[in-house]
């Protein structure tokens, strides 16, 4: 209702709101509309922000494995988080400014892509070998 009336107003300035406005009346496009809502809104709630850092599995393993440990594991593993992180940032403005350049700029972005897919792997590869 609310996108109907907000739609509506936009109509009245716009020919492209008010071609959308014609194809949103009636009921199956109102339950097509909160169906895909509904969808997203799941979707969105069954997400894990944790599992968005790499080498979170292994972190928790050294930290459940050695609890004397305190806050060193966390540590390193923010270390190689933030080094990982600042190389592939600094990679990434060289790569930049040798497009621009016009230089050979795939050249310059095939080492940081490796390190990215040997850093993912071994995530990967962590993650087998703890067992999450």
């Amino acid at each position: 209702m609310a996108v109907s009336l907000i739609l509506r107003r936009a109509a009245k300035k716009d020919n492209f709101a008010n071609r959308i406005l014609s194809k949103i009346k009636g009921p199956r496009a109102v339950r097509l509309v909160i169906g895909v809502l509904f969808g997203l809104t799941l979707w969105m709630r069954h997400t894990n922000p944790l599992f968005a850092q790499f080498f979170q599995v292994a972190e928790d393993f050294f930290t459940t494995t050695f609890p004397d440990a305190g806050d060193v594991v966390p540590l390193v593993f923010g270390v190689i988080r933030a080094l990982f992180l600042l190389y592939i940032a600094v990679s990434l403005v060289r790569v930049i400014q040798a497009a621009r350049n016009d230089d050979d700029w795939q050249q310059l972005a095939r080492a940081p892509m490796i390190i990215v897919m040997a850093v993912v792997i071994g995530d990967v590869l962590a993650t087998l070998v703890v067992g999450a």
